[in-house]
């Protein structure tokens, strides 16, 4: 049991309404944890555009990135004209080159990497729905159903 708190907030996670703009959220702290404050000089005016060579109608799509920052896996799909790339990234310039397409066809719209970055997780079938799960190893190139 918590002391200090009131009964009515006792084991309840209380946040300040609202956080000053140098403090952000880290995973599930509940302590905010100091950044930096962000002014308008940070800002770029000029959006920073790549072409990643992915073609086609697009129903849903996502974007994420290695642990380190330098690796995106690029996704969408629209029925079955899916795929999923993946992308080396310029941190310093935003840009985004060899874009390498690793799997298509009816695919979720979805993917991870693993916390090596080595691997890929994503599901096939059904738009991602009702399919079977994947990973995928960019080392070796090899793609492995999960679970049977």
């Amino acid at each position: 049991m918590r002391r200090g708190l009131p009964r009515a907030t006792r084991g309840k996670t209380r946040m300040p309404q609202r956080m000053p703009r140098w403090f952000r959220r880290v995973g599930s702290t509940r302590r905010p944890t100091p950044g930096r404050r962000l002014t308008r000089a940070a800002w770029h005016t000029t959006p920073v555009t790549s072409p990643t060579g992915l073609t086609g109608t697009v129903k849903r799509s996502s974007i994420n990135h290695t642990l380190e920052y330098d690796t995106l896996v690029l996704t969408q799909n629209y029925g079955p004209d899916g795929a999923i790339g993946t992308a080396a990234i310029d941190r310093t310039t935003g840009k985004v080159s060899v874009v390498e397409v690793i799997a298509t066809g009816d695919l979720g719209y979805h993917a991870s990497f693993s916390e090596d970055g080595r691997k890929l997780y994503y599901v096939r079938g059904t738009e991602g729905w009702s399919g079977a799960a994947y990973q995928y190893d960019l080392d070796s190139a090899t793609e492995t159903l999960l679970g049977g």
